[in-house]
């Protein structure tokens, strides 16, 4: 019974993380990343978040994951 508890609880985490994901890549965040990213091709997911920190178009509490960057960037280069 517990067990059954236990993954009813991971489900329930798994889908609220991924409906913050699509709160926080909004469709102005991700043009931010892909521009960033073409501005600057060397440039890491991490420096790509602290850029959208810096320049104010996100904020630190709904920021997107590094996993979450990498995930747009490599989503556009499969459509590219």
């Amino acid at each position: 019974m517990l067990s059954k508890v236990w993954r009813c609880a991971i489900l329930l985490k798994q889908d609220s993380s991924v409906w913050q994901i699509m709160q926080v890549a909004t469709p102005t965040v991700v043009k931010k990343i892909l521009r960033f990213k073409q501005e600057n091709p060397g440039m890491f997911a991490w420096e790509i978040r602290e850029q959208l920190i810096s320049q104010r178009i996100c904020e630190p509490h709904n920021i997107p994951s590094v996993s979450s960057v990498n995930r747009i960037l490599r989503e556009q280069r499969s459509l590219a």
